[in-house]
């Protein structure tokens, strides 16, 4: 069974399982200085089946719109990956936001990442906003994904 729960506070032994998951299946930029943060002034959630951990994701409010939120990043486990559990997590998440009021929900994603954009575009409804050039530094353009939650269903 897979459990998906929202931090607000990370005990430390948590913590060191979440920055290990993060160098290992995620983009490696949480750590154990940003990840407290995202737990105590954002969102993070921790998806776990059998105790093991086997997803994770963190939000942030857009600074300019209360009512939107984005998603900084989220993460597989590498072997799980392929099952559906990044689609279980973001439908988790993204009728959290709804019930907690937020109207939109923003990510950025590679734009060679296709298999993302088909996750998130044809699947779960995201729609392409623009580009952002050099987002992460020169050459790391990303594509601006939003969805907005008055079309999410469901409980």
């Amino acid at each position: 069974m897979v459990l998906i729960t929202r931090g607000k506070e990370i005990v430390p032994e948590v913590l060191k399982d979440l920055v290990a998951f993060e160098r290992e299946h995620g983009s490696g930029g949480f750590d154990k200085w940003l990840l407290p943060v995202f737990s105590n002034f954002g969102l993070l959630y921790v998806m776990r089946e059998g105790g093991d951990l086997v997803g994770t994701a963190q939000l942030m409010r857009v600074w300019e719109r209360p009512d939107a939120i984005c998603v900084a990043g989220i993460a597989v486990r590498k072997d799980r990956r392929g099952e559906g559990l990044g689609t279980l997590l973001m439908s988790h998440i993204l009728k959290d936001l709804k019930r907690d009021g937020f109207n939109e929900v923003r990510l950025t994603v590679s734009p060679e990442n296709t298999a993302a954009m088909k996750i998130y575009c044809d699947k779960m409804g995201f729609k392409k906003r623009g580009m952002e050039k050099d987002f992460y530094g020169e050459g790391e353009d990303r594509l601006v994904l939003v969805k907005q939650l008055k079309e999410v269903t469901g409980e």
